[in-house]
């Protein structure tokens, strides 16, 4: 596997569950970069010269919630295929991922569960693809 498949995004205002989902995957031997916003996450994608092969994002966010980040992405033709799984706590993740067409994770974290996701990611297959 290549560096550049090796590189997440995750993008979480609350400063607990980013450093949570960093330290997870940083032992599961990826490599991340982090925002703390919508459009922080944006900026740092279209500046970007090698993108992640997944993006992590929380759903409520107060300056641009995860399905107008991903609205956004996919309106950006170089940053539309980067996959994107939405992490929350939200009660209605469940029904606005499928939705949105995109894979959840729910709060609190599942160790397990975020590990395996990120490892579909990274051989190219569908993050919950084995779910289905």
């Amino acid at each position: 596997m290549t560096e550049a498949r090796r590189y997440v995004l995750i993008i979480d205002d609350h400063d607990d569950s980013r450093e949570l989902l960093v330290e997870i995957l940083r032992e599961g031997g990826f490599h991340t970069v982090t925002a703390v916003s919508g459009p922080e996450g944006l900026e740092r994608l279209r500046s970007a010269v090698t993108l992640p092969f997944l993006i992590l994002t929380d759903v409520a966010m107060p300056d641009m919630d995860g399905a107008t980040f991903r609205e956004r992405q996919v309106a950006d033709p170089r940053l539309a295929n980067i996959p994107v799984v939405l992490v929350s706590a939200h009660h209605d993740l469940q029904r606005l991922g499928p939705k949105l067409g995109l894979d959840t994770l729910q709060k609190p974290i599942d160790l397990r569960r975020v590990l395996e996701l990120v490892r579909r990611a990274a051989r190219g297959t569908s993050p919950s693809a084995a779910d289905r």
